[in-house]
């Protein structure tokens, strides 16, 4: 995903950094990949088994990556749920939706290759035709 659009995708989820200070590439995709997480358990959204590994995989990358500890990264995803369910009114949770729309984005630009363990944990969506 161009850090444009994850900005977008960030910002549609729920507002700028939630990360302690941090201003960096892989603390705000893992923030999307955590409003991801917290989207699909507020609004059980739909998520394959496949999805899911991705999201799974990418996140721990981008926990690696940051250096984030188990207990900080739970306070992590606990700030963005809560945020989320703060936030939330009733075409929150609509699948025809702006923030439905933002967590099919975001998980859709999961890149298989990035459960590898090396490059990006998002790619860029596919040029719209």
């Amino acid at each position: 995903m161009t850090r444009s659009r994850l900005a977008l995708a960030i910002l549609l989820l729920g507002g700028g950094p939630t990360l302690a200070q941090s201003t960096g590439v892989d603390r705000d995709q893992l923030t999307a990949l955590q409003r991801v997480a917290a989207a699909r358990e507020i609004c059980s959204f739909p998520m394959d088994a496949a999805e899911r590994g991705r999201l799974d995989e990418a996140t721990a990358l981008l926990r690696t990556k940051t250096a984030m500890t188990e207990s900080e990264a739970t306070a992590a995803y606990e700030t963005v749920r809560k945020r989320i369910e703060t936030d939330r009114r009733p075409e929150t949770c609509a699948q025809d939706g702006a923030f439905f729309q933002v967590y099919r984005t975001t998980l859709n630009a999961l890149a298989p290759a990035a459960t590898s363990g090396s490059g990006p944990a998002l790619k860029a969506p596919a040029p719209r035709s």
